[in-house]
């Protein structure tokens, strides 16, 4: 998932120096907005929205599931989002690279 965001994200960028922007506009804030540092649950309504969206979620969910043994239901959804998102990325960069790439 995350390589196939990397992956769609450099086959836009138009020089080298604008790889910057992904690591400073998306994994930067992902990591603050994640659960991974600071517990979304005390975190304002608008934030805990955002961090839905944000793929490292739900990773991290999985994630303590796994090393805490504590499964629940929603594990699913975050399982079923990840794969999703993954189909998405995936399509998006595989296109755009062909596109970039033979042109």
């Amino acid at each position: 998932m995350f390589a196939s965001i990397a992956v769609t994200f450099v086959s836009f960028s138009t020089s080298f120096y604008s790889m910057n922007y992904f690591f400073s506009l998306f994994l930067a804030p992902m990591s603050m907005f994640s659960d991974v540092f600071f517990p979304i649950a005390g975190m304002p309504q608008w934030a805990q929205t955002l961090a839905w969206f944000l793929p490292l979620t739900h990773s991290v969910a999985i994630t303590r599931a796994l090393f805490t043994g504590v499964w629940h239901p929603t594990l699913l959804i975050d399982v079923v989002w990840i794969l999703i998102v993954t189909i998405v990325f995936f399509t998006l960069a595989q296109n755009s690279m062909r596109r970039r790439l033979i042109t």
